[in-house]
Order: structure tokens, then C-alpha cells, then sequence
């Protein structure tokens, strides 16, 4: 998420949508990077309107980008493949889960995701609805 003052944007963020280049890219405006406590980058709206920063929506440019969500969950997947062997601070939530099915998707998708907590869990925010960031 970002919040421009100076520009009068809000920048919602839908993990696994090539946000990391655009909040690269807009970087240089944004004046504030956490609005809330809970999440860095992705907040969703609901967590976002609960904040002290809520009222900039009534006059903030808002926007954000989707993804196709075929493509998305696969994304999310294989992050979560190369941050369960490679980024100590996911090894310990998500190395036992490839160690147990390997590189399976369908696997994964039924037997995590589909069970995970997906709107609370930051180590599953990537598989939140797209919507729940916007709307």
C-alpha cells in the first residue's frame, strides 16, 4: 500500500499483480508505506477504512491493479516454492508443506489454500480475493 500527500493517491495493493514495480516506480511520492499495523504492502479496504489514515478516501485518487487469477495463483505458488527453500522467515511456515507434497500444484491449491486463512494470515494474503483490496 502507499499513500501519496502530496499527490493525493492511495495505492492499493494486490499482492501478486507486479505491484513490486509499480511501488518501486511510485516510491518517490509516497509519504506514508504502513498505514496499518497488521500487513506491510497488502491491506485490505476493510483493514484500510478501520485505520486513522481512513478519511484520505474522500478525496484521494484511489486505484489498483488486478491480475487474471489463474496466473495469480500460480504466482503465489511459486513464490511460496522459492521462499520455502530460500527466505529464512517463510522456511518454518512453508518449507514442510513442499517437503511433504513436492512441486504439486493441484496439491497445493487443495490441501493449503483452499484451507488456508486467506484474508488474515500474511503468509496467505497473496491468495486473498482480489476484491477484498478494493471494494
Amino acid at each position: 500500500m502507499g499513500i501519496s500527500l502530496q499527490k493525493q493517491f492511495i495505492y492499493f495493493v494486490v499482492p501478486k499483480t507486479g505491484s513490486a514495480t509499480l511501488r518501486k516506480a511510485l516510491s518517490q511520492y509516497i509519504d506514508i508505506k504502513r498505514p496499518t499495523e497488521h500487513f506491510s504492502e497488502h491491506v485490505p479496504i476493510k483493514r484500510f477504512l478501520a485505520s486513522s489514515h481512513a478519511d484520505l478516501t474522500r478525496d484521494f485518487f484511489k486505484f489498483s491493479f488486478v491480475r487474471n487469477p489463474y496466473d495469480r495463483l500460480y504466482s503465489g505458488f511459486q513464490q511460496d516454492v522459492l521462499a520455502a527453500y530460500k527466505l529464512k522467515h517463510w522456511e518454518e511456515s512453508k518449507k514442510p508443506i513442499f517437503d511433504r507434497i513436492g512441486e504439486d500444484f493441484n496439491r497445493y491449491v487443495i490441501e493449503y489454500v483452499t484451507r488456508a486463512d486467506i484474508r488474515n494470515d500474511p503468509f496467505w494474503i497473496c491468495f486473498c480475493p482480489m476484491h477484498e483490496f478494493t471494494h
